[in-house]
């Protein structure tokens, strides 16, 4: 049986001028609040300690953990639509939600405290509890408390409606760039500006009086950067828009692409991985809650423990944008053992190094929600998560993450139209996927990934999108990722494949880095030695931060995101090159998980799933079709520690 529960929750008094980076917020853990027994982790190295609580994990505590529970208790904070003007109010509201799926309104219960006094004031009782005012222009993290458990929330507070068009899109053809951006109440003409460059610096192109503007006679295969700002009717100017990249390509050229391979690993930063990559926006220090600055030390292989990284947890860490408190999310800080403060060295992950040398490195790939790997993972398949804030959970079963869960199971939700009702509906959803639409296209697809039965199977993500599961689709296009090797040396590999690991090989702490990347060299040396490596596109991507330090600020999109940034590897023969053959390209351009999906889209000429993959930056930009194709760089596995 398939169930949900709707709750109505909070209201926006004032101005909500648009959609905050950081939205509502959880905690793991409170004590004595619940009684019914833990259910057991169905694998201990792959289960978050903050998202799902064990008694019997072994787990040393810090100052900061939380205490352990026998039954998953998270506090989340609405509204989510949490930028506002200056003057306007917020009134706010906290809720328990349990492994059981209940929803109880704790906000008169609640302790309410803000970091950042002098630009947010919350008051912590009486009958406005919760209720944010006296705002200036600036940026906070309010926390709803009560006995042992904490919810976080980031707010960001304008000073004018002369905000940024939202949403610039950039679509290439043959010699022209195509833009289209939203238009705000109150604007009258835009400023269309193109770089050449990736952050500037902007020369203006254009001005428009309509939202939409095509930029012709452009060079095939160079990569343009543009940005949009907007004339008000008050007379204000706002400040340039996000950044959207465009790289025309000649009729043909995409078509050197025939395969495009997703690889889909789980929780690291880009600090932790390629923190001291050369000619990357890399970090060897770090700050910590209390202002001070520490050296990344060496990441071990295996970790030793978990960290958090659910929702609260990147909340939390992000702190508004200041990023300094990673110290203080679970296991952050084990007896004075900073582990998000480490990094890997050329030497642990020397065949990950060798693709990002040769091929392309991405260090501006941000996390698409600022959640676990639940709903970073629909991302990666849909361009959403459905309204999903946090991995599903069960007072009987752990890793119920789809339509054949028990029945039992639920996921914190909150609609994208209503963002201010929180839900607990059982984790199958409607959404289209983008296998749905190459299916649909008549472009052949795959999806690799642990079956039912293996550790890794909660990371099977297609199996919470009904018009997969519940169709053919799921026994014939759905299978193990064992079989990914013999297809990738035969004629017969997918135009698309997704790649998922099972959990021994898939990164996520406690496990082996070591052991995932050996798995991902034996997938790639299988394309390699193929038939099919003149043809192909590879991306490798981790899910989310894992509760890794990284020094860069996310940008805001939309409630949910973008998150940390992390690790993006791009392995083809027609990854763009700084020196052919001996040196790859390191592209600063801002991509979330879906850019791969837009990739594959624009390939194939299938149309966006939804706002985000519309958006994203293509990727185009780190490709160089009029190179002749690089040769297979075949390379042999390590032995692990």
């Amino acid at each position: 049986m398939r169930k949900g529960i709707l709750v109505l929750v909070g209201m926006l008094a004032g101005t909500c001028v648009a959609a905050a980076f950081a939205g509502p917020a959880s905690l793991a853990a409170a004590q004595g609040f619940a009684s019914a027994p833990a259910a057991q982790p169905f694998s201990r190295q792959n289960t978050s300690p903050q998202e799902v609580q064990s008694a019997g994990s072994g787990q040393q505590k810090s100052p900061t953990d939380p205490p352990k529970l026998s039954h998953l208790t998270f506090i989340y904070i609405l509204p989510i639509r949490t930028t506002l003007l200056v003057g306007s109010s917020l009134q706010l509201q906290a809720f328990y939600y349990d492994r059981s799926g209940t929803i109880t309104d704790i906000t008169t219960q609640s302790t309410w405290t803000v970091d950042q006094p002098h630009f947010v004031s919350v008051t912590s009782s009486g009958i406005n509890r919760g209720l944010a005012t006296g705002l200036v222009a600036g940026q906070a993290m309010i926390q709803a408390k009560r006995g042992g458990v904490t919810g976080f929330l980031n707010i960001t507070v304008v000073s004018s409606l002369n905000l940024p068009p939202p949403n610039l899109t950039a679509n290439a053809s043959d010699s022209q760039v195509s833009l289209t951006w939203i238009a705000l109440t109150g604007s009258t003409e835009f400023n269309v500006k193109r770089s050449t460059q990736e952050g500037g610096p902007y020369s203006s192109i254009a001005t428009v009086s309509t939202p939409s503007y095509t930029d012709t006679g452009l060079t095939d295969g160079t990569s343009y950067y543009y940005v949009v700002s907007g004339q008000y009717q008050d007379g204000g100017h706002s400040v340039n828009s996000h950044e959207a990249v465009g790289t025309p390509l000649a009729a043909g050229a995409f078509d050197k692409i025939q395969h495009i391979v997703y690889i889909i690993k789980e929780n690291h930063s880009f600090d932790s991985f390629f923190g001291l990559f050369p000619g990357a926006n890399g970090a060897t220090t770090g700050k910590t809650s209390t202002g001070q600055v520490v050296q990344l030390q060496e990441l071990p292989d295996p970790p030793p423990n978990d960290l958090g990284h659910a929702w609260s947890s990147a909340v939390q860490a992000t702190d508004g944008g200041r990023m300094d408190r990673f110290d203080l999310i679970y296991g952050g800080n084990l007896n004075g053992n900073l582990l998000p403060y480490s990094e890997f060295q050329q030497q642990d992950i020397p065949n990950y190094w060798t693709y990002a040398s040769m091929f392309g490195l991405g260090d501006a790939m941000y996390s698409s929600i600022s959640s676990g790997s639940y709903p970073g993972h629909l991302y990666m398949y849909a361009a959403t998560n459905a309204g999903a804030l946090d991995n599903p959970v069960s007072p009987t079963i752990n890793g119920g993450w789809g339509c054949d869960g028990p029945a039992d199971t639920t996921v914190a939700t909150v609609l994208d139209t209503d963002p201010e009702v929180l839900q607990a509906p059982f984790p199958c959803n409607g959404a289209t996927t983008l296998a749905n639409e190459l299916q649909t296209a008549g472009i052949s697809w795959k999806s690799y990934a642990p079956v039912k039965g293996t550790s890794g199977y909660a990371w099977n993500s297609l199996r919470a999108f009904t018009q997969i599961f519940d169709t053919s689709l799921w026994q014939t296009n759905v299978v193990s990722q064992d079989n990914f090797i013999a297809d990738a040396g035969s004629p017969n590999m997918p135009a698309v494949s997704w790649l998922t690991p099972d959990a021994p090989y898939n990164e996520h702490p406690v496990n082996s880095v070591c052991q995932g990347e050996n798995w991902t060299v034996q997938q790639i040396n299988a394309i390699m030695q193929g038939p099919n490596w003149n043809s192909t596109a590879i991306f490798i991507a981790w899910d989310d931060f894992g509760g890794f330090y990284d020094h860069v600020t996310p940008p805001s999109q939309d409630i949910y995101g973008y998150s940390i940034r992390v690790p993006f590897i791009i392995v083809s023969p027609y990854a763009k090159q700084v020196v052919y053959g001996k040196q790859g390209y390191i592209t600063h351009s801002t991509y979330e998980l879906s850019s791969v999906l837009r990739f594959i889209e624009e390939r194939f000429g299938v149309a966006p799933l939804t706002q985000r993959d519309a958006i994203a930056n293509d990727i185009l930009d780190a490709f160089d079709f009029s190179q002749a194709p690089l040769p297979p760089l075949v390379l042999t596995q390590r032995i692990c520690p």
